[in-house]
């Protein structure tokens, strides 16, 4: 099984607390992520932060249940994309199906700010940066794990544009790629925006070569440190007549 348990087995299990040194519990987190350093590493950080102790990493969902269910931690911090696609936000779902205690689950992305919306439909209690600092993903577990928010400097880090780079996409591959960051398919992008689904790679395997990356999620996560795709889903910013009528009775972007 690909996990890991109980990496601060030796440490105390309490603490004391900033105000009149009442006796605490460390917040118990769990970390699942599908690439081992930065799995290992999150959980390690984390267990060097006062009042966190880590109970271990998984590297996908099944395995991720089984280190939840064996584990109890008060916070799980789950990419959401595990693979290719977002698959980390049925983490909620999943486990109510297995009957498993649902913990605080906080979401780690590159792209934090087009999914916020997302994550609150998923039952997420927050979602974070992955450029983060460990002493604000502390702040972001403990606000989380005592059911707070997680602060809006923390959920929203500003991208930094840049005055020279790599030439800005064209509006309809922002249309593509703001899709593609929502989990849609290039079937659902071509549905969506009237055009064929060869229509959709090839703009795709265009912005792959332009932008020297491998696969759509490189792709999302460079647009997204460029600032190009916003704080919002660009479908919401397309006002109805921006859209005409196809023959079937649907609808396509002009």
């Amino acid at each position: 099984m690909a996990l890991q348990t109980d990496l601060a087995a030796t440490s105390e299990a309490v603490r004391s607390s900033d105000a009149g040194g009442e006796l605490m519990a460390d917040v118990r987190v769990a970390v699942i992520d599908d690439h081992w350093l930065t799995a290992q590493g999150t959980a390690e950080i984390l267990d060097r932060q006062p009042g966190i102790r880590s109970v271990g990493f998984a590297f996908g969902i099944d395995d991720g249940i089984a280190l939840i269910r064996d584990t109890t931690p008060d916070v799980v911090i789950c990419d959401v994309m595990l693979g290719d696609r977002p698959s980390g936000l049925d983490l909620a779902e999943r486990l109510v199906k297995a009957k498993v205690p649902l913990p605080a689950i906080l979401f780690f992305s590159y792209f934090a700010r087009s999914l916020g919306p997302r994550v609150s439909a998923v039952g997420g209690a927050g979602i974070v940066d992955k450029s983060i600092s460990p002493e604000d993903l502390r702040e972001a577990v403990l606000a989380v794990s005592s059911g707070g928010e997680v602060p809006e400097r923390l959920r929203r880090p500003k991208a930094p544009k840049p005055v020279d780079g790599p030439r800005p996409p064209s509006p309809r591959e922002v249309e593509i790629m703001s899709l593609i960051a929502d989990g849609s398919s290039s079937a659902q992008v071509a549905h969506e925006l009237g055009i064929g689904d060869s229509t959709v790679d090839e703009h795709l395997d265009r912005m792959f070569k332009r932008y020297q990356v491998n696969n759509r999620a490189h792709l999302v996560v460079f647009a997204e440190r460029h600032g190009w795709l916003g704080g919002a889903n660009q479908r919401d910013s397309i006002s109805p007549a921006g859209r005409i009528q196809n023959e079937n009775g649907g609808h396509r972007l002009r």
